[in-house]
């Protein structure tokens, strides 16, 4: 939920903000320099923060796979109470140097852009990025291959009776290993051009080259942050079945009848509907043949 909450902040000012400046060259924070800190000081938070409650979701289920009961106590909705708020405000702090170092720059005769400081600090702010970006990635990867280690001493500690069991047990873990690798890869493909060319943009001077690659590899950096529907439904059984349960529960509340229902009343319409026209052309086509025939 809560990275469902900050990838809404992303896509509703992050990315709107964007479209605005680049459908319309509408652009406050080009043009005060307070906006222009507080948007990117939004910006790179949010950005940053949501792998990494992707990274405490994986660490939770770590916790609650464990055998040792002191490491399960930490999986509980009072821990994440705490947790997530925290993680929260150490981000704020991560990137308070934003509210002080970006400013409104002149990079030629027409354009002038808000951006990092340039010298020492604009160095420093791609390295730091990309390495924050690199700790989740391995951190997220980390907890992932240890819950499905716990998973798998769990079945070794608790043998299947029947072999119905131990079919769904190589299910779920087959579940669980292809919803890690899709999440780390689609994170991987869609977040590291960016972060590679913000570095890239550190180390050479600005021109049409280096904006045309930004603006490229910025859309995918969007698209990240709207695909953890598409991940877990594809790849997992269970989340695809709640979906659908709550399909089901929405049309019911809607329409007064399930999804299936809807469905399958549709189909009988349209059948009905077939049967009834067929009807009424075979009984024209022999009143027409009667009619020759008299």
């Amino acid at each position: 939920m809560a990275s469902s909450i900050v990838n809404l902040i992303i896509i509703f000012f992050s990315l709107l903000n964007r479209l605005l400046a680049d459908g319309w060259a509408i652009d406050l924070s080009n043009e005060s320099l307070g906006y222009c800190r507080f948007r990117y000081y939004i910006v790179y938070v949010t950005f940053h923060l949501s792998p990494y409650m992707n990274v405490l979701a994986t660490i939770d289920r770590y916790c609650s796979s464990s055998k040792q009961a002191k490491c399960r106590r930490w999986s509980t909705r009072k821990v994440a109470y705490y947790v997530v708020p925290s993680t929260v405000l150490l981000f704020l702090l991560l990137f308070l140097h934003i509210l002080i170092c970006f400013q409104i720059e002149r990079i030629s005769a027409t354009t002038v852009l808000c951006k990092p400081n340039s010298g020492i600090y604009t160095h420093f702010f791609g390295y730091y990025t990309l390495i924050i970006y690199c700790l989740s990635l391995f951190l997220l990867i980390l907890f992932g291959i240890l819950t499905l280690v716990n998973i798998k001493r769990q079945h070794h500690r608790i043998m299947p009776v029947i072999m119905t069991n131990r079919l769904s047990t190589r299910q779920t873990d087959g579940q669980l290993l292809r919803m890690l690798l899709f999440q780390v890869i689609t994170y991987i493909i869609l977040v590291l051009p960016y972060n590679t060319t913000l570095v890239w943009t550190t180390l050479v001077d600005s021109n049409n080259v280096v904006a045309f690659t930004t603006n490229i590899t910025r859309f995918p950096l969007f698209l990240s942050y709207s695909t953890s529907f598409y991940v877990y439904t594809l790849t997992n059984r269970l989340y695809r079945k709640e979906f659908f349960t709550l399909l089901n529960l929405i049309t019911q509340r809607l329409f007064a009848r399930t999804i299936v229902q809807r469905i399958t009343s549709t189909v009988m319409n349209t059948t009905v509907a077939d049967i009834a026209t067929i009807a009424h052309t075979k009984a024209a086509l022999n009143a027409k043949s009667t009619r020759l025939t008299t």
